[in-house]
């Protein structure tokens, strides 16, 4: 059941839409998908720390025996100034196939999410 999208918490899913390889910046939510690029997965909050400005959450559309796959996202401060870090590991069987697959365009992705996001800070 969908809840209000400001609740954030450990055990709660995700329905993330993204484009890959990504849609060229400036990106806002009128802007249109491009459907042969568009992916849409489910995903389970497994660590969530306003305090620390941490969230992690896990693929839950594929046994973890395999891929298993999560996703770390931070904010940290050091000598002055913010740092947006992003990690996702994948790993079991079907890594591979993501990599071969995928790989080029999930780079490209966290790139643009991430020159997305200094763009919209600095506003």
């Amino acid at each position: 059941m969908p809840i209000d999208s400001s609740e954030v918490a450990a055990d709660l899913r995700l329905i993330i839409q993204v484009q890959i390889p990504p849609l060229d910046l400036p990106v806002s939510a009128s802007t249109p998908n491009d459907p042969l690029h568009a992916q849409t997965s489910y995903e389970n909050i497994t660590y969530f720390n306003p305090s620390e400005y941490r969230v992690a959450w896990k693929q839950i559309m594929i046994p973890d025996a395999e891929l298993e796959s999560t996703r770390w996202t931070a904010l940290s401060e050091f000598e002055g100034k913010v740092y947006y870090e992003t990690y996702e590991g994948y790993f079991g069987p079907l890594a591979y196939v993501v990599q071969e697959l995928y790989g080029d365009g999930l780079q490209e992705g966290f790139e643009a999410q991430a020159e997305a996001l200094q763009l919209r800070v600095l506003e």
